[in-house]
């Protein structure tokens, strides 16, 4: 099915001056009907997306809570 959530892209960290692109892969839970990117993987990459290696950094996202003032409108998809 078509989402329009994205699944993966590529990324530089320029502010480090690291030029070489890093593939990140994105998982979705949902939370109170919101999707949001709770499990997120990257490693190093070319600039077709393909990875340089199997070493992947992960960053998981668990017990997501809201209740931290900030208005459900933000999370709404634009309008076109």
């Amino acid at each position: 099915p078509t989402t329009k959530l994205v699944d993966r892209f590529l990324f530089t960290v320029m502010d480090f001056n690291v030029t070489e692109p890093f593939l990140m892969k994105v998982q979705y839970e949902e939370v109170s009907g919101l999707k949001l990117p709770a499990h997120r993987k990257y490693t190093r990459a070319d600039w077709d997306g393909k990875p340089k290696s199997n070493d992947w950094n992960e960053e998981i996202s668990n017990n997501i809570k809201f209740n931290n003032g900030f208005e459900r409108s933000l999370f709404a998809p634009p309008s076109s």
